[in-house]
C-alpha cells in the first residue's frame, strides 16, 4: 500500500499507477470513524461530527463509505502507522481524543 499518487512494484505484480477524478479530487472532511466487518469484507464510515448540538445527541453526517476485502485490512493498518510515525516525527505526537470528544 503506499501513499495517493505513488506507484507501487514489487516486482510481481504491475505497478499501479493512482488517480484521482476531479470530482473527488477536493476530498472531503471526517473527524470521525466507525469500522465494522462481516464474514466477506470491512466497512468504514467516515463521518463529520456536528459539534455545538443542544442536548445528549451529537449529529455525525457520513461523508463517505468505503468497503476493503480482509485481505487489504493489514496492509492499511501498516500504512497508517508508517504514515503517522512520519507524521509526528515531523510535527511532534498527535494528542489523543477521549471517547466524549474533548481534548484530552
Amino acid at each position: 500500500m503506499s501513499t495517493p499518487g505513488h506507484l507501487e512494484h514489487d516486482g510481481s505484480h504491475p505497478a499501479v499507477r493512482v488517480t484521482v477524478p476531479e470530482d473527488v479530487r477536493q476530498g472531503v472532511y471526517a473527524n470521525l470513524a466507525l469500522v465494522s466487518h462481516s464474514g466477506h469484507e470491512f466497512s468504514l464510515d467516515l463521518c463529520q461530527v456536528q459539534h455545538g448540538a443542544d442536548g445528549d445527541e451529537v449529529r455525525a453526517d457520513v461523508v463517505s463509505r468505503v468497503h476493503l476485502p480482509p485481505t487489504m485490512v493489514r496492509s492499511l493498518i501498516t500504512t497508517l502507522q508508517a504514515n503517522l510515525d512520519a507524521y509526528e516525527g515531523r510535527f511532534g505526537a498527535v494528542r489523543q481524543v477521549d471517547q466524549g470528544g474533548s481534548r484530552g
